[in-house]
Parts: structure tokens; C-alpha cells; sequence
């Protein structure tokens, strides 16, 4: 009975999802047809105010640098917890290890992504 639940839930789930995605791709066939049935009768807003590709990716690389950072930090904070609160029992020890391990790798991503849209932009001799 549990299994059918779960399975229940994640076709409820799904089918939620699925009716977002339609509404949102509705609202925005609206703003893109606008109130006369012709085309270009609305346009998006440019919330990230950038004009070419490149410039969006970096902007939000910078934007998951300055958010991931901090998690990071509050991941490593409770890596050390678990390690204090473990009083000798193996199994928290490790669960800690596996979380400190775990938010030096996050970290370690964010930094190399950073570095790597640098890098790619230096090849191909983008500004």
C-alpha cells in the first residue's frame, strides 16, 4: 500500500508540474501575440539586463559563486557539528565525514565552473 502512495504522489506530482509549465508557456504565447492577435505585442523583461550569451553565463555563475558560498560555509558548519555531537559512534562519524566531503566538493565545483567560464571565454577570445 506504501509503494502505491508514493507512486500516486509522484503522478500527482508530475501532473502539477506539467500544468505549470502549461500555464506559464501560455502566459508568455499571450505576451509574445499581445491584445491585437498580431505578433510583437508584448516583450519579456531583461531582469539580468545582458545582451549576449557569454555575459548571461558569467552573470549567473556569479549569481550561484555569491548564493553557493555561503551554503557551503553553513554545510561545513554543520560538518562539524555532526562531528562534535557524535561522541564516538562510527556510524554519525561518518555521516559527518560524508557531509564535510560532500561541501568541499560542492565548493570545489563552484570555483573550478567559475574558473572554467574564464577559461573558455580566453580561448575562444571573447571580451
Amino acid at each position: 500500500m506504501a509503494y502505491k502512495n508514493r507512486h500516486h504522489k509522484k503522478i500527482r506530482f508530475g501532473l502539477v508540474c506539467l500544468l505549470i509549465f502549461t500555464w506559464l508557456l501560455s502566459g508568455l504565447q499571450t505576451l509574445a501575440v499581445g491584445k491585437s492577435g498580431e505578433g510583437g505585442g508584448g516583450s519579456l523583461p531583461n531582469f539580468l539586463q545582458t545582451r549576449d550569451f557569454s555575459t548571461l553565463v558569467n552573470r549567473l555563475a556569479g549569481y550561484l559563486l555569491m548564493v553557493g558560498i555561503p551554503i557551503a560555509v553553513i554545510m561545513v558548519l554543520y560538518a562539524a557539528v555532526l562531528f562534535l555531537t557524535s561522541g564516538g559512534n562510527e556510524e554519525k562519524v561518518k555521516t559527518a565525514k560524508k557531509a564535510l566531503t560532500w561541501a568541499i566538493v560542492g565548493t570545489a565545483v563552484l570555483l573550478v565552473a567559475k574558473g572554467l567560464i574564464s577559461l573558455i571565454k580566453d580561448i575562444l577570445g571573447a571580451s
